[in-house]
């Protein structure tokens, strides 16, 4: 069984859409392999099995280091360069090139493809569906300082007494400065309101912070332009992109 919630994806630039984000039920060690391989009936001692390993380990180092591709049922791995090269006569330097190993899954995981069982879950990070401000009474495009406004989305639910949690307005001109709201009216999962706070003319990203690691974006169109548009953000927070007046 594979778990997987969606997240909004950060590098589209024209229509939102999302990607998954895969929750691994655990992670097993070559000691967990080791202890499957040794279990009664099988006929195999833990020096021999780690004896198979090593050996195979060795050899498939030993080809990708003469240049060979290795497929196997297993795993299929090549070796790749990566960077670019300025023109036709270059040559492989160590400071703009890097060699590295491509690898995928072999024939015998197909079968396993098509019989795991996946399971959608709630995604515990924030998500900004849409900002709506009162005065204006617009979404998604004006902020109006002193004004009351309102987010609405999923996980969205902060800590008002942290500092660090909450809503902030940060410059377009300068990200790491963070201006909180002034006052929440409504915290809650799927909505919050709150009190603009004053702000220069510009444009500003607005944050939405709570106790996840990892809060999400959207970004949104500026003020006088109610076409949406969407640039690369910092996956970390949770955005909106405004244009205060």
């Amino acid at each position: 069984m594979i778990k997987y919630a969606l997240r909004k994806n950060q590098l589209a630039t024209e229509e939102p859409n999302f990607v998954a984000n895969v929750t691994c039920m655990a992670s097993k060690t070559l000691d967990d392999l080791v202890a499957k391989m040794v279990a009664e009936g099988t006929g195999l001692t833990r020096p021999q099995a780690l004896a198979y390993f090593e050996k195979i380990t060795q050899l498939v180092i030993e080809f990708l280091e003469d240049g060979c591709a290795v497929n196997t049922p297993l795993f299929r791995v090549r070796p790749t360069i990566k960077g670019v090269f300025g023109n036709y006569q270059d040559i492989f330097n160590p400071a703009q090139h890097r060699l590295s190993y491509t690898m995928c899954g072999g024939t015998r995981m197909e079968p396993v493809l098509k019989n795991v069982e996946l399971v959608k879950l709630k995604s515990k990070l924030p998500f900004i569906e849409s900002f709506f401000d009162g005065m204006s009474r617009q979404s998604n495009t004006v902020i109006t300082p002193g004004g009351n406004a309102e987010i609405k989305g999923d996980s969205l639910l902060f800590n008002i007494d942290d500092p660090g949690q909450g809503v902030f307005f940060c410059p377009e001109t300068n990200p790491k400065t963070e201006i909180r709201a002034l006052a929440f009216l409504k915290n809650g999962i799927k909505e919050t309101s709150f009190m603009i706070p004053p702000l220069e003319a510009g444009n500003y990203i607005l944050k939405v912070k709570t106790g996840c690691a990892r809060p999400a974006r959207h970004p949104t169109g500026k003020r006088g332009n109610p076409k949406i548009s969407r640039k690369q953000h910092d996956k970390r927070e949770s955005l909106l992109r405004k244009s205060a007046r």
